[in-house]
């Protein structure tokens, strides 16, 4: 959020709101102790999509620094998003593959976590993975 220009008083009250964070997960009748979250957005939380896009657009920026991504017209064009959905795009699939291993690294040193990736289809032409 630093990164972000976000004001030290708005990322301290961001903090605050977010700090002690528990939830309790309910299966059918049966509802679990209270559990701690450690990280993530709330759900329903008016911020929740602006905090996300803050650090997808982070992560995807770090992730895709150095690749080449397609030319459309004049321009390099590496990703296109809509609301939660990423895509990228490569020449080939060699580049492809690197992209995605990037932005899977990017994450893991971002917030410390594992991004699964799963293959649908040809590899050369669909990853997806579960950003949320």
């Amino acid at each position: 959020m630093k990164d972000a220009e976000i004001d030290w008083k708005d990322r301290r009250l961001i903090r605050e709101l977010y700090k002690g964070q528990r939830v309790v997960v309910r299966i059918e009748n049966d509802e679990t102790e209270e559990i701690l979250i450690g990280r993530g957005v709330r759900q329903g939380c008016n911020m929740s999509p602006a905090l996300f896009n803050l650090y997808a657009e982070k992560l995807l920026e770090e992730a895709l620094k150095d690749c080449k991504g397609i030319a459309v017209g004049d321009e390099k064009v590496m990703n296109i998003k809509y609301a939660d959905d990423q895509a990228v795009m490569a020449d080939n699939e060699k580049d492809l593959q690197e992209m995605v291993l990037k932005i899977s690294e990017a994450g893991n040193n971002l917030c410390d976590c594992e991004f699964p990736f799963e293959e649908v289809g040809s590899p050369s032409k669909m990853v997806s993975t579960d950003l949320c």
